[in-house]
């Protein structure tokens, strides 16, 4: 089964994770942050937000994808790929 979201509710979902996850205001993020370097995640951070992102969204984001993956923006778009979102 297919899941469509629109891309503003995936954009939302992730930002509210990173957020959380990196203890950062939501406003102040931008999708060219660095998650290593400009929010400070280390490997737990990291692990933590493809746990929330699995559990909130159902994307599985291997070891790999997620070392692939420096920036929020490209988190972003790679689970709005997974997921095939609609605008």
């Amino acid at each position: 089964m297919t899941i469509h979201r629109s891309t503003d509710q995936v954009q939302e979902t992730i930002t509210a994770l990173v957020a959380e996850i990196g203890e950062v205001g939501r406003e102040s993020l931008q999708p060219g942050q660095v998650l290593r370097s400009d929010l400070d995640f280390d490997s737990l951070a990291l692990a933590e937000l493809v746990t929330a992102i699995k559990e909130s969204l159902g994307v599985t984001i291997s070891d790999a994808q997620a070392d692939a993956l420096p920036t929020v923006g490209d988190v972003i778009r790679h689970v709005q790929g997974a997921l095939l979102v609609t605008d």
